[in-house]
């Protein structure tokens, strides 16, 4: 039986397979977002509260074209939680020493912007990668 047999059943996708690969996403997923530095860490657990409320039929994170101004708002809520939540606290940045510039913070929090987005990045073509060699490789 060659790969191509174990993703198909009968003209349909099996079903044990994509619970299966849902499976292998999440826990790339979740070792991507351990890397995050440590504020990144902090707020994904309200990122993912508020994407778990969101989580419905028409919801404005799941039509076709999300919103902006929405994304903005919800951005500006999860923020307020945090605040609420303790969580902007005054920490270092993953690259950054103590004492900084101006100029020194921008950059730092700039970089750690561009790590988390890299993660997500590196996830997003992993699941790719993989699912294009489970449909399109022979064993």
């Amino acid at each position: 039986m060659d790969q191509m047999d174990n993703w198909l059943k009968m003209g349909q996708w099996n079903p044990e397979m994509v619970v299966e690969d849902e499976k292998k996403c999440e826990q790339d997923m979740r070792y991507l977002r351990s890397c995050y530095p440590k504020k990144a860490k902090d707020m994904v657990s309200i990122l993912c509260e508020t994407c778990d409320q969101m989580e419905y039929e028409n919801s404005p994170m799941l039509i076709s074209v999300p919103d902006k101004e929405t994304m903005y708002q919800l951005v500006d809520r999860m923020y307020e939680e945090m605040k609420q939540v303790g969580m902007k606290k005054e920490e270092p940045f993953l690259f950054a020493p103590t004492q900084m510039s101006m100029e020194q913070m921008k950059e730092s929090m700039e970089k750690e912007l561009l790590f988390v987005m890299l993660c997500d990045e590196m996830h997003r073509r992993r699941m790719r990668y993989c699912r294009r060699n489970q449909l399109f490789s022979s064993n």
